[in-house]
């Protein structure tokens, strides 16, 4: 039998796979593989540098707003025409977007769908000041994008809550839009191996902006009655003052496809007693789910998609994170051990929720759909 034949448009390389947009890129390109005729290719934007400097000078230095570089209407439209170039080169059947505002000036004359986390008013409200910017410039790319969902044939998004604010920012009925959710990009393992240990975890690209010094500042509090703790952190460098701590441990960033590093990062996930997570800026945070694979609980903040990944609202923060809220909880498990064995059988189960070959069949069942829907 002939499979349907899909485009699918990234703005990102398939080889890459660290980082949580990156892993979720490669998952479904894989898991619509099983389904369907695939092409895979990527449509890099990249803004001039001219741009981007002339943006930041009038931002940073003259205290005034500049313009968003990199979704220039030409940019937009450089990219709009590679993917129609690509589209007919083959009879496609469907074109699929991952994400969302690169490709608002894409116009395919077959059906489109898209899959994302958020939409680019949540990205631009979580990163900027609205201030930095002119109005006219976010409103044009705003107005963009509403209007290239709308004509989508169906759109996905990672978490509820990135849906339901696409149709609160667009004002759209929301028709087309569909909740899907989205995996780690890790294998989950066959059982929980914890056997006690005292690790804390904090694993993110950036320290300062996914909280970690809210963290540092939480298990320095901590050591005081447990100095066997110790806190280990994955990803971007810390400041100086984790390195002045006694009990912190860095590992530098780890790549999944190494299996060196690949070995340390699941041992870590599942030797550690929390994943701290008292960011400043998230959307759905691909790391707790991967933690939770391990059985690791984490705590975060009772902000964003968050609260769909984590079961227990004890451990869910008021937002912006304190140290000390983020202390008591970890005191209280550590203290109460029958609750934290029980919180770790749930985080468990919850976790395999969140298994891509599920989310895979239901997002191949909704493209048939849409192709079959357009033969009629």
């Amino acid at each position: 039998m002939t499979l349907p034949k899909i485009l699918y448009v990234s703005r990102l390389p398939l080889s890459q796979t660290s980082g949580g947009g990156s892993g979720v890129n490669v998952q479904t390109y894989h898991q619509l593989q099983k389904y369907f005729d695939c092409t895979y290719i990527q449509v890099s934007n990249k803004a001039s540098k001219l741009d981007v400097l002339w943006s930041k000078i009038r931002r940073k230095i003259f205290c005034l707003p500049g313009s968003f570089a990199l979704y220039r209407k030409q940019n937009l439209q450089d990219v709009a025409e590679k993917v129609q170039q690509e589209v007919k080169k083959e009879k496609y059947d469907l074109v699929f977007f991952r994400e969302f505002t690169p490709f608002i000036h894409t116009k395919p004359t077959l059906p489109y769908v898209a899959y994302n986390d958020v939409d680019f008013a949540q990205y631009f409200d979580n990163t900027f000041k609205h201030t930095s910017f002119f109005k006219k410039d976010i409103n044009r790319i705003k107005q963009t994008e509403a209007q290239w969902l709308n004509n989508a044939a169906c759109v996905f998004y990672e978490s509820k809550w990135g849906m339901e604010k696409t149709k609160h920012h667009y004002d759209l009925l929301g028709n087309n839009l569909q909740y899907l959710g989205r995996g780690g990009n890790i294998s989950m393992p066959i059982k929980d191996t914890y056997a006690g240990g005292k690790k804390l975890l904090f694993i993110a690209n950036s320290f300062k902006q996914k909280g970690g010094d809210i963290a540092l500042s939480a298990f320095s509090m901590i050591k005081i009655n447990n100095p066997e703790f110790e806190f280990h952190v994955v990803g971007g460098k810390p400041d100086l003052t984790f390195f002045k701590t006694a009990g912190c441990y860095y590992h530098g960033f780890l790549n999944k496809k190494n299996t060196a590093d690949l070995h340390k990062l699941t041992s870590l996930l599942a030797d550690s007693f929390f994943l701290l997570h008292p960011t400043r800026e998230d959307t759905n945070p691909l790391v707790i789910t991967e933690a939770g694979y391990f059985g690791c609980p984490s705590v975060s903040v009772n902000r964003f998609a968050i609260s769909e990944l984590i079961p227990e609202k004890k451990l869910l923060l008021s937002y912006p994170a304190r140290a000390e809220d983020l202390c008591n909880r970890i005191t209280f498990y550590w203290e109460n051990e029958s609750a934290y064995l029980e919180l770790r059988k749930q985080v468990w189960k919850q976790s395999r929720v969140f298994n891509w070959n599920d989310i895979g069949a239901n997002l191949a069942g909704y493209l048939h759909d849409v192709i079959k829907n357009n033969e009629v």
